[in-house]
């Protein structure tokens, strides 16, 4: 199914309160990974373009870290999955409107069954519980 989470639900606040990261927390990543993965939200970013909103974008980049946090990756294709699994979650939350997992699937030209296994394991990864999903 669609994935909806609202700012106000829920959900809402267990992503917010799961991806929040410090610039202490950053501390724990080894600066070419981040380097790296900045590098891959900004990728995405440009293949969403006007979709993705500045708010959209900085939740992709903390969902990101904070799944490298807990589980740092040894090679960009698993760095790629990651933040384009962060943007299916970041946009879900952002954007009610749009079924974001078919708009990444679109504007990345991925397969929206990848995209969407993509979203929940991102979503498991930061403490989601994806059961109902």
């Amino acid at each position: 199914g669609s994935l909806v989470i609202g700012a106000n639900d829920a959900g809402g606040r267990i992503i917010a309160a799961f991806t929040f990261v410090t610039p202490e927390d950053l501390t724990h990543l080894p600066v070419d990974l981040r380097e790296a993965a900045d590098v891959c939200v900004d990728n995405v970013a440009n293949m969403l373009g006007p979709l993705a909103s500045a708010e959209c974008l900085r939740l992709t980049a903390s969902i990101t870290y904070r799944c490298l946090i807990q589980a740092p990756v040894q090679e960009l294709a698993e760095l790629l999955d990651i933040a384009v699994g962060a943007a299916a979650v970041a946009l879900a939350y952002d954007d009610k409107s749009v079924d974001a997992v078919r708009a990444l699937a679109y504007h990345t030209a991925w397969d929206a069954a990848v995209v969407g296994q993509l979203q929940r394991q991102v979503l498991r990864a930061i403490g989601y519980s994806v059961e109902h999903l």
